[in-house]
């Protein structure tokens, strides 16, 4: 079963250097795009643990084993525009594209 990982998750992780804990439990993860886009704010932001993120991204890492994916079927569209605006975009999409495809959410 495909798995895919909100923010908090991501970040709970990387901040106390164990993203590779989650690489064991699951040897690919998907990461939505909206995820990823938090994570890049949260890098501005200085949060620093996120440097290395980067080195386990496919595609930026052909051996990446952190996929990026995005909602691209229209039920998923319109699922993610029907959720409440207090959802982060994250939040929101990671939820929409576990729900559309059948996939495990990894979520706080």
């Amino acid at each position: 079963m495909s798995v895919i990982a909100n923010t908090t998750v991501i970040s709970n992780f990387a901040c106390i250097g164990q993203l590779e804990l989650l690489r064991r439990l699951h040897s690919q993860i998907y990461l939505a795009m909206e995820v990823y886009q938090e994570i890049q704010t949260g890098l501005a932001d200085g949060y620093q643990f996120y440097q290395t993120l980067e080195e386990q991204i496919y595609p930026w890492q052909e051996t990446g084993w952190i996929i990026l994916t995005s909602m691209v079927e229209e039920a998923e569209f319109l699922r993610f525009s029907e959720l409440p605006a207090k959802l982060h975009p994250g939040e929101a999409s990671s939820l929409v594209i576990a729900q559309q495809r059948g996939w495990l959410l990894l979520t706080d």
